[in-house]
């Protein structure tokens, strides 16, 4: 007896997938080359603004000079890059070594119970590694390139000097963004006075000589020297 031809049929799942088009290919090699170049031109960029906008200013008759190098900045950002890397690479490991932790073993119930568990660990790690990290690394490079900046400021011999701290600093902007949260922003002038307080309370100023005398001959050579001190403070070095 013959058997049933369609009793003994199985249907083999060939389908492949599509392949990535040449054009595709292209267009993402191009964008990946363009943000490689970004983040390598980057600290080049901030170099070579930070040192026209400080060189072409003065106080008084007398300019400043801008004693940093580009490969000093490199050194700022290639740190902050590197740490970046380590951390998320770290993270990626606590979180498969949690995730194993909820795996569902009693039928599919189970297991999509533990798949939103796990995802909800996830969100809460996220959430509570994430936003203090974050302050950190943007504590840091604010601290690192402040000090850079400010500490390589030469006026006529006068040498200026910062030395800003990376843990104050984070303290600084996590107590002030928890304050102008619960306010809804109404504390914001306070917290930017309270950060701009701590900025000029670790700047200072090597001297050759008492600072009055250097102001009057400054007043001397240029009859309007007006608020040129505020000036300087005011350069947009982004700190």
């Amino acid at each position: 007896k013959a058997a049933n031809q369609y009793d003994t049929i199985e249907f083999a799942d060939t389908a492949e997938p599509a392949p990535i088009s040449p054009e595709l290919k292209i267009y993402l090699a191009v964008q990946t080359l363009f943000l490689l170049s970004l983040v390598f031109l980057a600290p080049l960029w901030d170099y070579l603004i930070t040192r026209y906008r400080v060189n072409r200013s003065q106080y008084g008759a007398e300019a400043f000079s801008f004693e940093v190098t580009a490969r000093q900045f490199y050194g700022v950002y290639g740190r902050l890059i590197l740490m970046s890397i380590v951390i998320m690479f770290l993270f990626g490991i606590l979180i498969a070594t949690i995730l194993p932790l909820f795996s569902g073993t009693a039928g599919t119930q189970g297991e999509q119970e533990s798949t939103n568990a796990a995802a909800g660990v996830v969100a809460m790690l996220t959430t509570l590694l994430l936003v203090p990290i974050y302050l950190w690394f943007f504590a840091y490079f604010k601290a690192k390139r402040t000090n850079l900046i400010y500490s390589h400021i030469d006026l006529d011999g006068m040498q200026l000097n910062c030395n800003m701290k990376t843990g104050y600093l984070m303290y600084l902007y996590l107590t002030n963004t928890l304050a102008m949260a619960l306010t809804l922003g109404l504390l914001m002038p306070w917290a930017m006075v309270r950060t701009a307080r701590y900025r000029a309370s670790v700047t200072s100023v090597d001297t050759n000589g008492p600072l009055e005398q250097f102001s009057a001959v400054q007043q001397e050579q240029q009859s309007a020297l007006g608020e040129e001190l505020g000036n300087m403070f005011d350069i947009e070095l982004g700190i």
